[in-house]
């Protein structure tokens, strides 16, 4: 290893987010776990899909309250490259302050994350929390990003033939893409995070926190219950908080190396077909210990200002 190479021992890891924060709020908790998370340093954050814009400003609040506004910013792409339903809203964004602007980064979401690749070449780590059109633009961008960073983690997919996810479902070409790049792809899917969710007791111990970090977080949760359907629950499901913690602290799961095939066309399209037909080869999480998982978010967004 030369040099200039940063010490793993000693230095937090480089990381790259791209999100969909503002409609489900597992963005804003997974987001609000990074910042809380001495392991990793976020150097840049893109939104994606729908009104990016507005969530970039949202992001970018929530890095204010969480000291870290230094943070880039970018709004990403707005359309999938496969359209296959609406754009979802933004609905968090309702605790924006109304006067308050928030400085955004001058390039686009996919040529930001090319920017910080080149920036930390073999060192950064990606993010994937929304669809990966995003990604997908990037790799069109430069070829050679897949060789400039060291790891993608996505919330999508599954490592078993379960209901397609929102992220793969709402961009199926931009997965394709992605996984045909052949990158080095860890997949945290649908069938895995559905059964971690936190509890009634754990909003309850958020919202008696009188810091702004935590308060922060209670009212993105409520704004984000009020918009949920009666048939919905109202506690927040772990999905992309459980990508965080993947990077973190992967012993929470068990992963194995699977081929994945994505469909995008026909009544099926957004489904993985893993394991029985030929595809890209990524590592899943076949299963994780939610018991444990959920107990160090809970520590890490319960702290402040540091970790417990």
């Amino acid at each position: 290893m030369s040099l200039h190479r940063r010490s793993e021992a000693a230095l937090p890891r480089p990381v790259f987010v791209d999100t969909d924060i503002g409609d489900d709020i597992d963005d804003a908790l997974a987001l609000a776990l990074l910042l809380c998370s001495p392991e990793v340093t976020v150097v840049g954050i893109s939104t994606v899909f729908g009104d990016t814009l507005l969530r970039a400003r949202l992001t970018g609040y929530l890095l204010r309250i969480y000291e870290h506004a230094e943070i880039p910013v970018s709004a990403g792409q707005a359309l999938p490259l496969l359209l296959r339903h609406r754009p979802s809203g933004v609905c968090q964004a309702s605790v924006l302050p109304a006067d308050e602007a928030f400085p955004l980064s001058s390039l686009s979401g996919p040529e930001l994350l090319i920017q910080m690749a080149r920036l930390y070449p073999g060192e950064l780590t990606l993010l994937c929390l929304g669809p990966l059109t995003n990604l997908a633009l990037a790799l069109q961008l430069e070829p050679a990003l897949g060789s400039l960073l060291r790891q993608v983690i996505f919330m999508g997919g599954s490592s078993r033939v379960f209901w397609p996810d929102w992220n793969v479902r709402s961009d199926a070409r931009a997965a394709q893409l992605v996984l045909a790049a052949h990158l080095p792809v860890t997949m945290i899917g649908l069938n895995v995070t559905i059964h971690c969710r936190l509890r009634a007791s754990d909003l309850a111990r958020l919202s008696d926190i009188p810091q702004a970090r935590q308060t922060l977080l209670t009212r993105l949760i409520a704004a984000w219950q009020e918009h949920q359907p009666p048939w919905r629950s109202t506690l927040p499901g772990l999905h992309d908080p459980l990508v965080v913690a993947a990077l973190c602290v992967p012993d929470f799961f068990h992963f194995a190396e699977l081929p994945v095939r994505i469909l995008s066309r026909g009544p099926l399209a957004g489904w993985t077909l893993p394991r029985w037909f030929a595809g890209p080869v990524v590592t899943a999480a076949l299963s994780v210990n939610c018991a444990q998982a959920r107990a160090w978010m809970l520590q890490r967004w319960y702290s402040y200002p540091g970790v417990l």
